[in-house]
């Protein structure tokens, strides 16, 4: 059996972010910081402990 910190309904949320950002939006748990539900390293492009984060160049703010 599976441990989870989060309740059921929550657990199942964060198993299905798993695949990709989009599934993780969907389901509600994106943008997510390390600890939380729906957080994975997979989904944390630039490691910086947050993932599915907006993706800013830096030039949109000129």
């Amino acid at each position: 059996m599976i441990t989870s910190p989060w309740p059921i309904g929550v657990t199942i949320r964060h198993y299905a972010a798993r695949a990709n950002c989009d599934a993780a939006r969907s389901v509600g748990l994106a943008p997510a910081r390390r600890g939380q539900p729906g957080y994975w390293d997979n989904l944390d492009a630039d490691n910086d402990g947050k993932s599915c984060e907006p993706f800013n160049r830096g030039w949109a703010k000129r």
